[in-house]
């Protein structure tokens, strides 16, 4: 099981570093140790994007794709986005779906796909 990073060490990586050094080092309660504590500050700090990059590499190798095929159309074509979530402009995605248009007449539907886990950067 994987070491946890210490709390004090993740309230300490949102400082500056002449914040934290100041609060951690000699005049402070000494907990500032320059051999570890950069890089702990940098991991804590960028987590989350570290583990996002780490788990889409992972991923990368099982994802299934799905031949689609079709026969070039004589008139416009063109996809709409659909997404669904409640009003306001910080609100999380909840499902998106899409239509496929060709002139006047619907030719296709995505059926809505919950996003419910998903993160943000993944579903755009």
């Amino acid at each position: 099981m994987a070491k946890t990073l210490p709390e004090k060490c993740r309230q300490c990586a949102m400082l500056s570093a002449e914040q934290a050094q100041a609060l951690h080092g000699m005049d402070g309660d000494r907990f500032w140790n320059p051999s570890a504590c950069y890089s702990r500050r940098s991991y804590a700090k960028n987590r989350d994007r570290i583990n996002q990059t780490r788990s889409r590499k992972r991923q990368k190798g099982t994802l299934e794709q799905i031949p689609i095929e079709f026969e070039p159309l004589p008139q416009l074509v063109f996809g709409v986005l659909v997404v669904y979530r409640r009003a306001g402009v910080d609100t999380p995605v909840h499902e998106v779906g899409a239509e496929i248009w060709q002139g006047q007449a619907k030719v296709a539907i995505v059926p809505a796909i919950r996003c419910a886990g998903i993160l943000p950067s993944q579903v755009s």
